[in-house]
């Protein structure tokens, strides 16, 4: 509808005018309706994308041909690493992705853990890993590139090896008995042995009194001495024993049962929150250690912080959403709560536990925006860094402990009795 009126101009004449009566809300209307539209499209074809995408070939007994190429391309980072004395995460990422000498050190391991999964699996494999074994062990421990591997028992006698954070002496403990298991000799036996003694004191320590510590730290230890009595065969249930017990009594969250994050002993005290990053990290290394304790934490990972939007997942790092952290180096940047680190750790909770609907989901997150690339040879995730890559590796090619799954759903409803 048109209005017209007059006004006078100037030189006095009357001239005629016209305007239009609708009100500009109703454009603003008309643009929100596009909007709204153009989203729901949107979203309606990456949940139409994602749900050709399924995590069925990841639960064969053979391993899947996209994790064989993954798995060529973390060959090839430390074939590379190799020729510059340190791995470089640099070479085919995001340039926002860092990468300090412990998160290396974290690389190192996840890789032999892949390793490891792929060589129970297809026993034939196991003796092409001993060369990448090797060096990730090397690195792990520092070893000079002028000492030859023939050198490294005199280089080991006249040395205490002794590492420099718990984290760290976990992720040595894991790649030297993981080498161990695999190549059967003894070249790393001197540094593996003093390794899992310092890792032994020191939880015993954290448990007497210590006055800050990881949980999710010591997990990584437990695991790293639980794959040494295997190598070994020595025995230290009495103190995984120990560590069950005392997380149990002491530092578990009343409200949710998920074990706090950073603690102290004596006085007893949680120092944070439950982080989603730690749980599943601590549910992903002691599937094996203590499996009922890592089979409770991940069935309530799923309960009290998994989030899913249409036929995808995620996993939160905090019980409530704070719009305003944007996540730290633990949790990776952080979307609506949810942390890329969470997230990757439930992914291998999710195979370790036998739950291919949530493995399938968040599977269906890494590759629609985690910028999958592959060439015919090899597949790696531009968004990620190296140790994502690992990660995700890892979740592709780890046993499932439990391949008829965990009813997560009973475990729910047996929390809201």
């Amino acid at each position: 509808m048109v209005e017209c009126t007059g006004r006078t101009s100037g030189d006095g004449k009357k001239v005629l005018g016209c305007r239009s009566s609708r009100r500009p809300w109703r454009w603003l209307g008309y643009m929100a309706m596009l909007l709204v539209g153009g989203i729901t499209l949107a979203g309606a074809a990456l949940c139409l994308r994602a749900s050709f995408i399924s995590g069925r070939d990841y639960f064969g007994t053979r391993i899947a041909p996209d994790a064989n190429r993954q798995l060529t391309h973390l060959h090839g980072l430390v074939e590379r690493s190799r020729e510059k004395g340190r791995v470089d995460i640099m070479d085919g990422y995001s340039p926002y992705c860092g990468f300090s000498s412990e998160w290396a050190a974290a690389y190192y391991t996840f890789y032999s853990m892949c390793l490891y999964e792929i060589a129970q699996r297809e026993p034939e494999r196991a003796a092409g890993f001993i060369p990448d074994l090797t060096f990730c062990a090397r690195s792990v421990l520092r070893v000079p590139t002028g000492v030859a591997d023939g050198q490294l028992a005199g280089y080991f006698a006249d040395r205490s090896y002794v590492r420099g954070s718990a984290i760290q002496a976990g992720y040595a403990g894991i790649v030297l008995s993981v080498r161990k298991l695999i190549a059967k000799d003894s070249l790393f036996d001197v540094p593996m042995k003093q390794n899992n003694e310092c890792m032994v004191n020191h939880i015993g320590q954290c448990l007497d009194c210590m006055p800050q510590f990881w949980s999710s730290d010591q997990a990584t230890q437990l695991y790293a001495i639980w794959l040494y009595d295997q190598a070994t065969g020595e025995s230290h249930q009495d103190l995984f024993r120990r560590w069950e017990r005392v997380m149990r009594e002491r530092f578990m969250d009343r409200g949710t049962g998920l074990l706090y994050s950073n603690i102290a002993t004596k006085p007893d005290r949680h120092l944070d929150e439950p982080l989603g990053s730690s749980i599943g990290w601590t549910a992903l290394f002691l599937a094996d250690v203590l499996p009922e304790f890592a089979r409770d934490q991940y069935q309530r990972l799923c309960q009290y912080r998994e989030k899913r939007y249409f036929n995808m997942a995620g996993v939160t790092e905090f019980p409530k959403v704070n719009p305003f952290y944007a996540g730290d180096t633990d949790s990776g940047p952080l979307l609506l709560g949810m942390s890329p680190s969470a997230t990757g750790e439930a992914f291998c909770c999710h195979k370790l536990f036998g739950d291919q609907d949530r493995f399938t989901r968040i599977l269906r997150v890494f590759e629609i925006f985690g910028g999958p690339r592959r060439d015919g040879t090899s597949t790696t995730y531009y968004r990620a860094n190296a140790l994502g890559d690992a990660i995700l590796l890892y979740a592709k090619v780890a046993r499932c402990r439990y391949p008829n799954g965990v009813p997560v759903e009973a475990h729910d409803r047996h929390q809201q009795k």
